[in-house]
């Protein structure tokens, strides 16, 4: 059904140039796939969710390609929580046994892809607040992991925070760059507490230094030179 629905919309698009019908065709099996879906994902039966999980996942890379190609965006978020839905029940009745960080890690990551695909369209005010939420999903579960769990999580939390700065500095996103030197402040700042490994605290000091020393050369050359008044 979603399918033929959704062919039959382009196919009525591209002959007619009719948005109307089409976006009532579009819109008809996002809904349908969707509330169908969801009710899917609860069964007792794996193949019932396997199929919805598919379904849904379907539902949103079409949502997401519709939308990339008029350059809108205006379903975008829609599409990806659709299908990271589906995707992520999936993952749960087949590997039940799945850290939770993984969930957590994944909503991170498509968070960071749109706000990358928002950034690709120049529109900068939405892409920062998709990376934002994304930040947040990575930087909140893991730190509350390596808090109760220690060991891994907090090994993690430090070099995903490293790279976060990296990217930062990358992609000129300061949100980014201050975001991961304060993840990474903390994370040295917690390895002290016991003296677990000097190396990799001397490896955080040297990064937080060389974070401070980019961010303040940065705003010295983005500072204009005073002007000379005759």
């Amino acid at each position: 059904g979603l399918g033929a629905f959704y062919v039959g919309g382009r196919v009525h698009r591209a002959w007619r140039h009719d948005t109307v019908v089409w976006d009532i065709m579009f819109l008809s099996a996002i809904l349908t796939t969707t509330i169908a879906g969801v009710f899917a994902l609860f069964s007792s039966s794996q193949t019932d969710v396997l199929a919805a999980g598919v379904a849904l996942l379907a539902i949103g890379s079409a949502i997401c390609y519709d939308d990339r190609q008029n350059r809108r965006l205006r379903l975008l978020d829609l599409g990806v929580i659709i299908g990271m839905i589906g995707f992520q029940r999936m993952i749960g009745v087949y590997f039940p046994d799945m850290h939770h960080l993984v969930y957590t890690h994944l909503w991170a990551l498509a968070a960071f892809v749109v706000a990358y695909v928002y950034l690709a369209f120049r529109t900068r005010p939405e892409a920062k607040v998709r990376l934002i939420m994304g930040l947040l999903l990575l930087s909140l579960p893991t730190l509350n992991a390596a808090l109760s769990e220690g060991g891994g999580p907090q090994l993690l939390f430090l070099i995903e925070h490293v790279l976060i700065v990296i990217a930062g500095l990358i992609y000129a996103y300061r949100v980014a760059t201050w975001w991961g030197a304060a993840g990474v402040t903390l994370a040295v700042l917690y390895m002290l507490k016991g003296y677990t490994s000097l190396l990799t605290i001397a490896i955080g000091l040297i990064v937080i230094g060389a974070v401070v020393y980019v961010i303040v050369k940065s705003d010295k050359n983005r500072t204009p030179p005073p002007t000379i008044q005759s």
